[in-house]
């Protein structure tokens, strides 16, 4: 409240809406579908029309499907088809690719197998990382160990780390990606102690 001689000025700022319990997650505009024994591609072209999505179905989609909703949204319905045929869609840029949910999984899998593939063709370097205040030994025993699944270990399975103790010097062979992973690793670590 502002007051300016004979003028009160009063600002009113709307209280925030907070989202009532139960409120649907789902924003498409609202359709209604009713079918007997429709093919499910049938049904979701249907879906895909409606929401202007780009859709590519697998060829193992198949099957019919008999639904009556109204006034859902649309993609709370194409969610509900997906269940009912145990189907999963993955998108990619602006296209939504609709599978089985096994072959969604097959080929993510197929895909982190090729990745690790790759990792495993690069070349591997060496590099010579010099210590300075850390015991190497110490460094050594903390960059070999951890868990390569959950990404806590710096070294890949192939890669060594050896220490020269008379330099204290570590010798790490791996890919390139790794060695820089490592070397920034050692230079954090690599501090003196507070006296």
């Amino acid at each position: 409240v502002l007051e300016k001689g004979r003028e009160i000025l009063v600002r009113i700022h709307p209280a925030p809406q907070a989202k009532e319990e139960g409120e649907s997650p789902y924003t498409g505009s609202k359709i209604s579908l009713d079918f007997k024994e429709i093919d499910v591609q049938n049904a979701l072209r249907i879906i895909a029309e409606i929401s202007q999505l780009n859709i590519i179905l697998s060829d193992s989609v198949s099957g019919t499907l008999t639904m009556r909703l109204v006034d859902v949204p649309w993609d709370q319905a194409l969610e509900l088809i997906l269940e009912a045929k145990g189907l999963g869609r993955v998108k990619q840029g602006n296209v939504l690719r609709i599978a089985p949910l096994a072959e969604i999984q097959t080929t993510a899998q197929a895909r982190l197998q090729a990745r690790q593939s790759a990792r495993q063709l690069e070349p591997f370097i060496t590099e010579l990382i010099p210590v300075s205040f850390a015991d190497g030994n110490d460094l050594r025993t903390l960059l070999m160990e951890g868990d390569q699944q959950h990404g806590t270990r710096l070294v890949s399975t192939a890669g060594t780390v050896s220490l020269d103790k008379r330099t204290n010097t570590l010798i790490v062979k791996d890919t390139a990606e790794n060695v820089a992973k490592i070397r920034d690793m050692v230079q954090k670590l690599d501090k003196p102690i507070p006296q």
